[in-house]
């Protein structure tokens, strides 16, 4: 029975990981591109307050929103899931 002994191969073996890892570049950081919404109007605060939709989500397919920032007596609007509910509301607040 022939036996080999590979604790030879260990220095080769260490010398090419450490080569291989110091020649490699590390992956660099990928940037997302953040798209701003564009204010209609002039802000009052920093926020852009016609871009500001606040959606309550409701049984029954129910959904109240309203538009701008919260007064006192805002008034909240009802429609529904779909392509002519909510989803056209946020296309004409784009």
């Amino acid at each position: 029975m022939t036996r080999v002994n590979l604790t030879p191969m260990l220095n080769p073996g260490f010398l090419l990981i450490t080569f291989f890892v110091s020649t490699t570049t590390l992956s660099t950081p990928t940037v997302m591109v953040l798209n701003m919404l564009f204010d209609k109007v002039k802000p009052g605060n920093n926020i852009c307050e016609s871009g500001v939709l606040t959606v309550f989500l409701e049984k029954n397919n129910l959904i109240r929103y309203y538009e701008g920032m919260p007064e006192y007596r805002t008034v909240l609007k009802k429609t529904f899931f779909g392509d002519e509910g909510i989803e056209d509301i946020i296309l004409q607040n784009i």
